[in-house]
């Protein structure tokens, strides 16, 4: 049997080490290729072979004066914007102001839900063809100092939640 020493074990290390980081490079390199080939696919021309698949779009994005609203271009440019950016990172507000009732996610994840109120997140929720909710018990409960929710006299005791996390750690 062969001892290995002290240097030859730190060269072992580095060599290692570098062939692990051009591995990610490498798997970085070709995830970055699908995603553009996903962009890529269909796409239409014209008879002068000129793009037209996202014309409209590059368009109305480029725009000086009046300029669309974010809510507007995605109800008008619904498939071409998800497959240029198929994931996005919004509030649960925003996004349920932003996206119609009938645009199906793959997932919807919800960071901090125990700071969220569960009447805020349930609209993103039915957006969403899975969730996943994450969050710590022991952290702040939802609060809005601007903001009252309305309340009616007639609520019954098992529906007193407040956060997002504690109705799915009941409810899910």
């Amino acid at each position: 049997m062969k001892e290995i020493n002290g240097p030859q074990i730190k060269t072992a290390i580095a060599d290692f080490a570098y062939s692990v980081e051009e591995k990610l490079k490498t798997a970085r390199f070709i995830v970055e290729l699908r995603l553009r080939e996903g962009v890529c696919q269909h796409l239409e021309y014209n008879r002068l072979n000129n793009l037209i698949t996202y014309r409209e779009l590059a368009h109305q994005v480029g725009k000086k004066r009046q300029i669309w609203s974010v809510k507007k271009l995605i109800a008008y440019y619904r498939n071409e914007i998800f497959r240029l950016m198929p994931c996005w990172l919004a509030s649960p507000e925003t996004a349920s102001a932003l996206f119609p009732l009938d645009q199906k996610f793959d997932l919807v994840i919800f960071d901090e839900a125990s700071q969220c109120y569960f009447e805020r997140g349930l609209p993103m929720m039915l957006r969403g063809k899975q969730v996943v909710v994450a969050g710590d018990r022991h952290q702040l409960q939802p609060y809005d100092l601007y903001q009252t929710r309305i309340q009616s006299e007639e609520e019954v005791a098992e529906l007193e939640i407040d956060a997002l996390l504690e109705m799915a750690s009941r409810y899910f």
